[in-house]
């Protein structure tokens, strides 16, 4: 994808738990460029020990705001909805491992189950449509009219 459909990108509004963010927020590091001469790229903390994905400065500030909010006394039990890219969606994809759970949540597989919604789901939904619509339309038996000549249409 180049920069520029990177830039046009649609945006979706996810929305996470206070679980959810903390989780995020920890399996994230922040992408950084050390050297604007040659492109070169690091990270905040190492990748493989601490964090799972390095991502960009804006992700990380949604993150953080979800943490916050959730956080809020006013808060508590309320999801943060904000505003995702696809790219974004993606990144969160990456590190939301099926397994992990924080306290009794399964947040690896409740923020995959959101992501794949978001990305997947209207495909899903016109999948199905499709296969009722064929199922239907195989069912029709399509009886040729025959035309008299000598016969006018009605």
């Amino acid at each position: 994808m180049s920069n520029k459909e990177l830039a046009d990108e649609e945006e979706f509004i996810i929305g996470i738990s206070r679980n959810e963010a903390r989780y995020l927020d920890d399996s994230f590091t922040l992408l950084v460029q050390s050297d604007a001469e040659d492109n070169s790229i690091t990270y905040m903390r190492p990748i493989q020990m601490t964090a799972g994905l390095a991502v960009p400065i804006e992700l990380m500030e949604k993150v953080g705001k979800a943490v916050l909010y959730t956080t809020e006394p006013d808060n508590l039990g309320k999801d943060y909805k904000f505003p995702v890219s696809i790219s974004e969606l993606y990144m969160i994809r990456e590190v939301a491992s099926s397994f992990v759970r924080v306290g009794d949540e399964p947040v690896g597989f409740s923020l995959k189950r959101k992501v794949c919604d978001l990305l997947y789901g209207d495909l899903l939904k016109k999948e199905s449509s499709d296969r009722i619509a064929f199922k239907l339309l195989k069912e029709v038996e399509i009886i040729p009219n025959k035309v008299s000549k000598d016969k006018p249409l009605e």
